[in-house]
């Protein structure tokens, strides 16, 4: 239900300026309404009211509309604020409109609260004011039980009844969600158990891996000695074959050269001996004897 709309914008206007044209201007008002005299202490209230809702009207159509859906069934069935209704009886009037106003400020959050003219003491002396030949009219009502008003109307409208069938169904199944959520929490027990199981297992073998890792070096240290000695001993046997083969060759040497140097003499012996070859006695036979002598 929306009661506030553009249709509403001629009443807006015609009021407007009928207040603008028999009220006391809105400027010349002060913002403390306690300083006002109880002669013009409602209509000037009538001035601040209706700038305050026709503001709301034009500035803020949807919050109005949002916050005040108790006021709108109420003036729905021909309580709006009218042109006629102000000229007619100008306290009924501005209760219509601190009704809304109050509404409003009530479900509404405003930093800076309530607009003064909905304080108790100014409803109060409103209520004082007001003729008594007027129509029943209670401004202190509005504060002291319209809230009361607000909140049953709120607990007795259609969606309230839909929350409390949310919260029912709710209240079906919250046995069915605990159950579930247990279940949940044990999986998760369990994949946790078995993933630790898992992570202590791989723990273990990593230390094992380490462990083998410490043994596979010394057996590399090990075994790079063992290889540095067999490499040391295939070195002395390489050096040992070769100065062998040096030992040999030169015996050889030595033994043809130690022959040739014994086979001299001995063959100048043999000759002496046996005269293979004549050799005069002279100066030239010293040559030849002389190895003999050697």
């Amino acid at each position: 239900m929306t009661l506030w709309t553009d249709s509403y914008q001629s009443s807006i206007d015609s009021i407007s300026n009928y207040i603008k044209n028999n009220f006391t201007p809105y400027n010349d008002i002060p913002d403390n309404l306690f300083l006002l005299d109880d002669s013009v202490l409602a209509d000037c209230i009538i001035v601040v009211a209706w700038r305050y809702f026709s503001n709301l009207y034009n500035n803020r159509r949807d919050s109005l509309n949002k916050y005040t859906l108790y006021n709108q069934r109420i003036s729905n069935q021909g309580n709006t604020p009218s042109l006629q209704e102000l000229m007619d009886d100008k306290f009924r009037f501005l209760k219509i409109i601190l009704r809304i106003i109050f509404e409003y400020n009530f479900w509404a959050s405003d930093d800076f609260g309530p607009p003064m003219f909905l304080r108790p003491e100014i409803l109060e002396k409103l209520d004082k004011l007001k003729p008594a030949s007027e129509s029943p009219v209670n401004f202190i009502w509005i504060e002291r039980s319209m809230p009361a008003a607000l909140t049953k109307d709120l607990l007795l409208s259609e969606e309230f009844s839909s929350l409390r069938m949310i919260a029912g169904s709710v209240g079906l199944f919250e046995e069915k969600i605990t159950t579930e959520i247990k279940r949940g929490f044990s999986d998760v027990n369990k994949e946790a158990d078995a993933l630790k199981n898992n992570i202590e297992g791989l723990i273990k073998s990593a230390g094992a891996t380490v462990q083998s890792l410490a043994e596979y070096d010394e057996k590399l240290k090990q075994y790079k000695s063992e290889y540095n000695f067999v490499l040391l001993s295939k070195a002395f046997s390489n050096l040992l074959k070769t100065k062998k083969a040096e030992y040999v060759t030169n015996h050889r040497s030595v033994i043809i050269f130690s022959s040739w140097l014994i086979a001299t003499p001995l063959f100048a012996l043999l000759n002496q001996i046996y005269n293979f070859f004549p050799v005069e006695f002279n100066i030239n036979s010293l040559f030849y004897y002389l190895p003999i002598f050697s």
